[in-house]
């Protein structure tokens, strides 16, 4: 305890207190929506602030690795072609609002890489950040859920949450696999076991429990397939092999508690049942709004019909629905193939950058390859949720994302450029527990077919 009192911590620079103040606004999920102000609500406020202060913070440095550029060019392409349709196409505020949610995600990813890069500690301290903030949250919908303080039969009162939480379950099973890396070389010693090194799952098992209790679809299956996911991105035989036996634990687990538990087994299978395989799965009304956005699109199917339009057409068609449960349904609708294949296009890049910088820390044993499986991780459960669900629209889901990702890209950087370079690269150690002071290593990169060891 006493090298926390005689330690040093660094002042953040501007960058980085945005990024944790966008951290701490978005650990409340939607429950700042409850307020209003000047006729916003609260959530809308927070989005419009933390955009402007965003922005602000990249125009105060407007710098950016070179090699990031090809991953980003999409993403800006998508954000000025949003821009573009308010030529034609005047929306009301929540079009407003999914706009600056648009672009304070590219701007977040930006800020977030750039700071990185400058500094890769801040990977660390971003991190630790999301799962920090998360714990009050987690414990408070348990107690909230689990007292029956709340109904939440139907989904809605905690799918923010819910959406919020795939974002910190990737986070936390990152930081699990990161307690078992690197892995040991054959022939050295396995270090020994430590009880520590497993409350990341036990965290993200609780935060599921919560998501389960509060009955959303969406989150629990993504949470569900994440978990696999964490062993079978690294690659290897013996990862895939972990995988498939957690997928098929998780799925036996899965079926057992949706057939014993019937409020979820309602949830899954009644109401606005859809056909799939013989089996009938609960829409909850979402063929019904598809359909309107098929059946409306028209000629405009190149271009899209501008920012929001679906939300709109959906209101007058369909009232207090408001939204197409299926983002890239509304891509398609607001944007047209145009805006849909440019996000298309950023996350092939992205994914493509990702998987790189993966395969690389996995080849020299790099510290980085947490950040790249949490990046990878928190993307996969996100586009999952966007089939079913308004997740882009979501401030408090897009901007951690955008955070774990920017920061995925900025490290990656630096260590390619270490590699490339053959000079040190010194980082905290991801992988130690939150509750240690920080222990820098450093690694030196000579070659690629050479295992760099670590000076402590």
């Amino acid at each position: 305890m006493a090298t926390f009192v005689n330690s040093k911590i660094k002042s953040p620079t501007v960058g980085q207190a945005v990024l944790l103040g966008l951290i701490s606004f978005c650990c409340l999920s939607d429950s700042s929506r409850q307020v209003s102000i000047a006729g916003i609500s609260g959530l809308g406020a927070l989005s419009l602030a933390g955009g402007g202060a965003v922005w602000a913070a990249w125009l105060l440095r407007p710098v950016l690795p070179k090699r990031l550029l090809p991953v980003f060019l999409p993403l800006i392409f998508f954000g000025l072609d949003a821009i573009g349709t308010l030529l034609w196409y005047r929306p009301g505020m929540d079009g407003v609002q999914l706009l600056v949610v648009g672009l304070t995600f590219l701007g977040t990813m930006m800020v977030a890489a750039r700071e990185t890069a400058a500094d890769p500690d801040v990977a660390r301290q971003m991190r630790t950040a999301l799962l920090v903030t998360s714990c009050l949250p987690v414990l408070a919908w348990l107690v909230i859920l689990s007292a029956h303080l709340l109904p939440a039969e139907d989904g809605n009162a905690t799918r923010g949450f819910a959406l919020y939480s795939m974002i910190i379950s990737s986070v936390a099973l990152a930081t699990w696999r990161g307690f078992a890396w690197p892995e040991p070389v054959r022939g050295q010693p396995r270090p020994r076991w430590k009880w520590t090194s497993v409350w990341p799952l036990v965290f993200v098992c609780l935060t599921a429990y919560v998501v389960m209790l509060g009955m959303s679809r969406t989150a629990l299956i993504a949470t569900a397939l994440i978990i696999p996911l964490s062993l079978i991105y690294r690659g290897s035989i013996k990862s895939l092999i972990q995988g498939a036996v957690m997928m098929a634990i998780g799925a036996t687990i899965f079926a057992a508690v949706l057939f014993s538990y019937k409020p979820l087994y309602d949830r899954f299978f009644k109401e606005d049942a859809v056909k799939v395989g013989g089996v009938s799965i609960n829409a909850t009304g979402r063929t019904k709004i598809w359909n309107v956005l098929f059946t409306t699109i028209g000629d405009d199917w190149m271009f899209g019909k501008g920012i929001s339009s679906s939300e709109d057409i959906i209101n007058q068609m369909i009232p207090n629905i408001g939204q197409p449960h299926n983002d890239y349904l509304r891509f398609w609708y607001d944007q047209g193939v145009l805006g849909l294949g440019l996000w298309f296009t950023f996350l092939a890049g992205f994914v493509n950058r990702t998987i790189s910088n993966l395969r690389r820390s996995i080849r020299n044993r790099s510290p980085d390859y947490p950040q790249h499986l949490a990046a990878l991780l928190a993307l996969t459960a996100v586009a999952f949720s966007m089939l079913t669900d308004n997740s882009y629209c979501y401030a408090f889901v897009m901007f951690p994302l955008a955070i774990v990702m920017g920061c995925s890209l900025g490290l990656g950087t630096v260590y390619q450029e270490a590699e490339l370079a053959a000079t040190p690269v010194v980082e905290t150690v991801f992988f130690e527990p939150i509750v240690r002071w920080e222990i820098p290593i450093t690694r030196v990169r000579i070659s690629n077919d050479q295992i760099p060891t670590p000076n402590q």
